[in-house]
């Protein structure tokens, strides 16, 4: 750490080897098409260990260019390279009289290469010497994910004559970059506070995934199991708040207004999903102090959640080759209304409905 009157640095490195362990017990019934008679029940006690080997860094930078204005400067790298996933699973697979069927063993070995690099940009700047202030805030990511998985699956007899096994590699790759941009007003306005702002944020997404059947320890590539998924979405937002206190009252509102613009393509599934809309969410609030120990508060607020892209990625993280994990390119946001009455007693006790 180093300051000056015009300048304050500061600087830091971490690095964090760590060890987790996990273990599950699965069990998964199977039904015949008239969903009433069972078909078969899988049992599998699934085990992964992980190691990884964490470097972050971090540097900031503040500085006072003149009596009104300042600039802050960050930046953060994460690299983790050779992130390793030992899984094993261990199954029995019963018929439908509960007989053992067959068993199988299952070993998945992946090794992740992740980095992620930010960048923020921020200046201030005071208006008048009321408060008055304006600040506009700039913010870049990247973020790049390479992963390799080699899964083999063996199936047997109770009696352990083997059955089958099935062996595949997948070599996957995600890069994204997200930019936003935005610029904030606060000033006194009566005896009240307001507030208003402009924000534009960018994403924009490639992944890829092949698929490799092994054959004799010869890799064979299986189009139908790859694909090529690019995301964009694209955030207008602005908004206006108000808040003001009279007497006993603190009361707060707010608008704000958002157009976005979303488009999903899975090329080798041939799936497109286009989405752009505009809403807009309000949030009210009033706080009534009736004395230091009891204070009653009642808001609404209109919000949005979207979903994560990663959760959109359609690509499958292999668990056993019959047990994956996968997003959904076709999910929507979720919209949310929430209505609140709280009741607080001696800052103490918080009561609420909502």
């Amino acid at each position: 750490f180093y300051k000056n009157h015009w300048l304050n640095a500061y600087a830091s490195y971490s690095f964090s080897p760590r060890k987790d362990f996990k273990q599950d017990d699965n069990y998964i019934h199977f039904f015949n098409q008239d969903n009433v008679s069972r078909k078969s029940v899988w049992e599998s006690d699934f085990e992964k260990v992980t190691h990884s080997k964490a470097h972050q860094g971090n540097v900031i930078l503040d500085f006072t260019l003149n009596e009104k204005n300042s600039l802050n400067f960050s930046t953060t790298a994460i690299v983790s390279p050779n992130k390793t996933f030992n899984n094993t699973v261990y199954g029995e697979i019963f018929d439908a009289q509960q007989q053992l069927d067959f068993v199988f063993n299952s070993a998945s070995n992946l090794e992740y290469d992740t980095a992620n690099l930010s960048f923020n940009l921020e200046h201030n700047v005071k208006l008048d010497e009321e408060g008055a202030q304006l600040s506009t805030l700039v913010h870049y990511i990247n973020y790049n994910n390479e992963r390799t998985q080699v899964l083999n699956t063996e199936y047997s007899l109770p009696s352990g004559t083997l059955l089958n096994t099935v062996n595949f590699f997948t070599d996957a790759k995600q890069d994204s970059n997200i930019f936003t941009g935005q610029t904030d007003f606060n000033k006194k306005l009566g005896e009240g506070n307001f507030e208003a702002g402009l924000k534009y944020s960018h994403i924009n997404t490639e992944s890829g995934l092949h698929f490799f059947n092994i054959e004799n320890d010869v890799l064979e590539y299986v189009e139908a199991n790859s694909d090529l998924f690019v995301y964009a979405e694209s955030i207008f937002a602005g908004y206006i708040n108000y808040a003001k206190k009279w007497g006993k009252w603190n009361i707060s509102a707010g608008l704000r207004g958002e157009y976005t613009d979303v488009k999903g393509d899975s090329r080798s599934l041939g799936i497109i999903n286009k989405q752009d809309y505009f809403d807009i969410f309000p949030a009210v609030s009033a706080l009534y102090k009736i004395n230091d120990d009891n204070v009653f508060e009642i808001n609404y607020r209109r919000s949005i959640e979207r979903p994560r892209f990663q959760s959109l990625n359609p690509f499958s993280y292999f668990i056993t080759d019959n047990i994956m994990n996968m997003g959904n390119p076709n999910l929507v946001p979720t919209i949310k209304n929430k209505y609140l009455i709280s009741y607080i007693l001696k800052n103490k006790w918080t009561f609420e409905a909502y």
